[in-house]
């Protein structure tokens, strides 16, 4: 029971980067900002549309977090007080960590000669959680053990929503 515990407090936690990370998949056919951030350094996939929405979840997830920490469940499962300016601060910090985290490991993949889209297995499921991790330490310490946990989490969560978006249409190829 006290894994389980830990399991939901560690993605209670990291909620606003999950979602700045999905993002750019939920908003993909919406053409504002449809154009990309520097298509040589990161490729055509990156775009301002992506960093924009993904930034925009992050936020709404993190006012949600606000909204419940009220009740006594979601006080118990949070690592800190969800006030309003801790949570915002928190949420962009999570979701600008994961967008540039992405970033950042599709620059490495145009440096090793990987083309956009192609898999580039472990990196592509964890760049997100390596960059809000960095981003959110500036506000936030969670001990080793729950970060661990959160790279276990999130490499199962990543395989799985990737799974369902090629099993309902929402993408081409896992």
């Amino acid at each position: 029971m006290e894994i389980a515990l830990e399991i939901v407090k560690v993605m209670w936690f990291f909620l606003p980067a999950y979602f700045a990370n999905m993002a750019p998949v939920i908003f993909g056919k919406i053409n504002f900002l449809k154009k990309p951030i520097n298509e040589k350094v990161f490729g055509s996939h990156k775009t301002w549309r992506g960093i924009f929405f993904g930034l925009v979840l992050a936020l709404l997830i993190s006012i949600l977090q606000v909204y419940l920490y009220k009740y006594d469940f979601f006080r118990g499962i949070s690592f800190f007080d969800y006030n309003f300016s801790n949570a915002i601060l928190l949420g962009f910090l999570l979701g600008l960590g994961a967008l540039v985290g992405d970033l950042t490991k599709s620059f490495f993949k145009r440096k090793v000669g990987k083309k956009p889209g192609e898999r580039w297995f472990i990196v592509d499921q964890l760049d997100y959680v390596f960059g809000g991790l960095l981003f959110s330490a500036i506000f936030i310490r969670i001990s080793l053990v729950d970060i661990l946990l959160l790279f276990a989490i999130s490499l199962v969560l990543t395989v799985a929503v990737n799974l369902f978006s090629v099993l309902l249409g929402v993408r081409k190829e896992w």
